[in-house]
């Protein structure tokens, strides 16, 4: 290319002069001079023009890609705030997504995000708001940014003095994105407030767990409600409800990567099952009806009273809604058509039909929410009750451990003892035996004695009566021999 522009250039020249010559006959010398100088200042034009031109149409390509670039952008942007119809892929749009915020925030309350820990000691933990970090646009110099823009002034959250608040530890995703709650803190109170800080101290001790992930943790939430339990909160996006799934598609994977290490498979194995029919077995507070209205049915919904739900939660003893973000502003009674279908517990359901206003549709088995601000201060009750159980135990352990020691003394002794005594009763059982012997021996000495001593007896006894025969014998012939005398 280079070759072709310099013989073009050559033949330009070639023709310059020509032209030159040629008209030499008829010009004066200063418009030669001027011509030839005009034509020496062209020439190094040539290359300038051909760079000038260049960049333009670059800057023209360039132009048209932003042009198609910003259209596109402004229809993205167009579907990102209004939503996309007919399309459950996609986002259901910011206003959409804005409607359910507020929603969801009149449940949740008010909530400080993103504060600093700037001192932990013993008066409580000293929080400010972080200084929010501003990008600077692409293109544009850091030194031509405003300061102000790029480092605007915090604003204190407006805690009032003795406030209560849930303390969340926060963990930024990814440079330059949103932090989410990672850890619960505990419940805190608001112990003073200054201009640039406020503090909060624990309205009871941190547990073990708490502790560790208060200390590791500069990042923290406020909440002035605790957040509530939620259906939809583990539904894969992009699902709906449907007959057979009353929130949607759990999505499974989420729920097995949170809980699958901390709930038992009971507990696991609801949240996967929630929203999907009812078994046989399922306790009576999982069931829940889809009932269609046959008849035309009211149902007062709100409560004649109206409190925050700081004061005492959304409803009163009746299920009817206390707080006025709840409460409907066209009246307090709902009315249903016929053909209407809801999905009510077991036990209102069962009331419908009794009433005959209802048949059952379907049933299906749904997790019971948490209430977390009640649920973990029975925990905590708990968790307090099992650790002077704890104490107890130690102590009772220790007294068993000792009881123990000198039981194993005692066998030990007792062993030696029976040792002892078996020696000994082998020997008594020598000494027994001897004994018993000697006196079969005595006792055969003793018979032959006795069967002596009757024959010796017998043989007395005869002799004693001979004796008395030859007495009597012997008397009578005295007696004989004495009449014999006294007669002669």
């Amino acid at each position: 290319m280079k070759i072709v522009f310099l013989v073009l250039l050559f033949v330009y020249v070639i023709a310059f002069f020509w032209i030159i010559w040629k008209c030499a006959a008829n010009w004066r010398w200063y418009q030669l001079v001027f011509v030839a100088i005009t034509f020496l200042l062209t020439i190094p034009l040539l290359p300038m023009t051909a760079v000038v031109l260049r960049s333009r149409v670059a800057l023209s390509k360039q132009a048209s890609d932003l042009q198609s670039r910003l259209e596109r952008a402004e229809r993205e942007q167009k579907d990102w705030i209004n939503g996309v119809p007919n399309d459950p892929q996609r986002d259901p749009g910011l206003l959409v997504m804005q409607g359910e915020l507020r929603a969801l925030n009149a449940e949740v309350g008010r909530v400080f995000r993103d504060l600093e820990v700037r001192d932990r000691g013993p008066n409580g933990v000293v929080l400010a708001p972080a200084a929010p970090a501003v990008a600077t646009p692409d293109g544009m110099p850091i030194d031509d940014a405003d300061p102000n823009a790029a480092n605007p002034s915090p604003e204190i959250p407006a805690l009032a003095a003795s406030s209560i608040v849930y303390a969340f530890a926060e963990r930024v995703l990814a440079e330059g994105g949103s932090a989410l709650p990672v850890a619960y803190l505990g419940e805190f109170r608001v112990a003073q407030t200054a201009a640039d800080s406020f503090t909060i101290v624990p309205t009871a001790p941190l547990e073990p767990e708490q502790l560790r992930a208060a200390n590791n943790s500069n990042r923290w939430a406020l909440y002035e409600l605790m957040p509530t339990d939620s259906h939809e909160a583990f539904v894969k996006e992009g699902t709906v409800p449907d007959s057979e799934r009353l929130f949607g598609e759990v999505n499974a994977d989420l729920v097995r990567s949170l809980m699958a290490s901390s709930v038992p498979p009971q507990a696991l194995e609801e949240y996967l099952r929630d929203g999907t029919s009812v078994l046989p077995d399922d306790r009576p507070e999982t069931r829940w009806m889809r009932v269609e209205f046959t008849k035309k049915y009211e149902l007062t919904v709100d409560a004649m009273e109206q409190r925050s739900a700081i004061d005492g939660g959304f409803f009163d003893g009746l299920g009817q809604a206390v707080d006025s973000r709840l409460q409907r502003a066209d009246g307090d009674v709902v009315a249903f058509e016929v053909g209407d279908q809801i999905v009510v517990k077991s036990e209102a359901g069962q009331l419908l039909v009794g009433e005959g206003v209802v048949q059952v549709i379907d049933e299906y088995f749904v997790r019971p929410l948490n209430s977390y601000r009640l649920v973990l201060k029975s925990m905590r009750q708990q968790i307090d009750y099992l650790n002077s159980q704890a104490v107890n135990l130690r102590r009772q352990e220790a007294v068993l451990r000792e009881a123990l020691r000198l039981t194993t003394g005692m066998q030990t002794t007792g062993q030696q003892r029976q040792l002892e005594l078996e020696k000994d009763e082998a020997q008594v059982g020598k000494e027994l035996a001897a004994i018993k012997g000697y006196v079969n021996d005595m006792e055969a000495e003793l018979s032959e004695m006795k069967q002596t001593m009757a024959r010796l007896y017998r043989e007395n006894l005869s002799g004693q009566r001979e004796l008395a025969s030859i007495q009597a014998a012997i008397r009578k012939a005295a007696d004989q021999r004495a009449q014999a005398a006294v007669g002669g």
